[in-house]
């Protein structure tokens, strides 16, 4: 709506300050024409978007102005809205069979007003709604609805006084055509109504005024309290800061912490690792000295098994030989073997006895150093 241009055509000073007023709000910029001439003389030299007519005006209404301005090729296309306080049901079509392209009762409401443009710029292919502006501030946007909302009670009052004048035109004519009859009481009745009328415009004009020092008052007490909520925000705000700045640094001096107790796990961990390996060296040196020493034992349990075995084996040999020579010494002499004396059969056993006592000594020992040569490599297996 901010490219739009409207010319708006009304005798009366009210209904034309009215209009614009309105229209400008919405974003429209506005020209005044307060007869159908005048409006003719500036359609001449320039060219509106949009014609907002009067209906009933002197000279020239604003049926035969539209009319004029449909017999003008180069202005033909442009939206004329006849506005008048008429409301009756045949008005609108009247209007439109004139050339209109739609009559409004005056003053038009801005909800009627917004709905008229909306359609008009969706025939033009424009959008209906301009893009809605940025966030403003806080304290910027509640100000802006405050003045908004002082700006639409500013035209609800206009809205009133534009009424007020349409009344006070509709009366007008209506004495003027009461002028042109004989009425023996007409300057009475037109001193009546001219008081009536102006007490009625003075009560008017003070409600306005009152409203108006209300809406300044609620305008002032707003701003008051917006400033006192944006004094409580900063103040929170600063606090927040404070407490923000104060957690920032409590967990740098916590990263602090705990990076140098990282260094320091870090630290006793390579320990424990050294230590560890030194001594897992030092269990591994002790288990290969066990193991030589083992292994060495069971050499040595061994060599004397060996040693055993081979005095087992000559004695055995030695008893054989003994045993033998006495039979062939019997058999020489013609007599039966002599039976050995109880001493030598002592002796022997004895020995005997002796070399199997030290056989299975040794092979207990042989079986002990196996059994721990095998636990220690066991034990190797589960360290290394």
């Amino acid at each position: 709506m901010q490219d739009l241009r409207a010319l708006v055509v009304d005798d009366s000073k009210v209904g034309r300050l009215t209009m614009q007023r309105k229209l400008e709000t919405m974003g429209i910029r506005v020209e005044l024409a307060e007869s159908g001439p005048e409006a003719l003389d500036m359609l001449s030299r320039q060219r509106p978007d949009l014609i907002f007519m009067d209906h009933m005006m002197p000279d020239m209404d604003g049926f035969e102005v539209t009319r004029r301005i449909q017999a003008s090729p180069a202005l033909r296309d442009i939206p004329v809205i006849i506005v008048s306080g008429n409301d009756e049901a045949g008005f609108v079509e009247e209007a439109r069979q004139a050339g209109a392209l739609d009559a409004m009762t005056k003053p038009p409401a801005t909800e009627a007003l917004e709905s008229l443009l909306a359609s008009l710029q969706s025939r033009a292919g424009e959008p209906a709604v301009a893009t809605a502006p940025a966030a403003a501030e806080p304290r910027v946007e509640a100000v802006a609805r405050v003045e908004s909302a002082v700006a639409a009670l500013r035209a609800e009052l206009d809205e009133r006084l534009a009424r007020q004048a349409a009344s006070l035109d509709e009366l007008g004519r209506r004495l003027a055509v009461l002028a042109v009859r004989p009425a023996p009481d007409l300057p009475a009745l037109s001193a009546d109504l001219e008081q009536r009328l102006a007490a009625g415009l003075a009560g008017q004009q003070a409600r306005i005024d009152r409203q108006a020092a209300e809406f300044e008052t609620l305008r002032e007490t707003l701003l008051a309290r917006l400033d006192a909520q944006a004094g409580e925000l900063a103040a929170k705000t600063g606090s927040l800061r404070q407490d923000l700045e104060s957690v920032t640094g409590e967990v740098g001096r916590l990263g602090e912490a705990l990076r140098a107790a990282r260094t320091e796990i870090e630290a006793r961990l390579a320990g424990l690792d050294a230590a560890l390996e030194t001594r897992s060296r030092a269990e591994r040196v002790e288990h290969a000295e066990a193991a030589a020493q083992a292994e060495a034992a069971v050499r040595e349990v061994a060599a004397d098994l060996v040693a055993v075995r081979s005095e087992l084996a000559a004695l055995q040999a030695r008893l054989d030989e003994s045993r033998l020579r006495q039979f062939v010494a019997d058999a020489v002499a013609g007599s039966g073997p002599a039976p050995a004396t109880r001493d030598d059969d002592s002796v022997a056993r004895d020995e005997l006895d002796r070399l199997r006592a030290g056989f299975r000594r040794l092979t207990g020992m042989t079986l002990l150093g196996g059994a721990l040569l095998l636990v220690i490599a066991v034990l190797a297996l589960m360290r290394g």
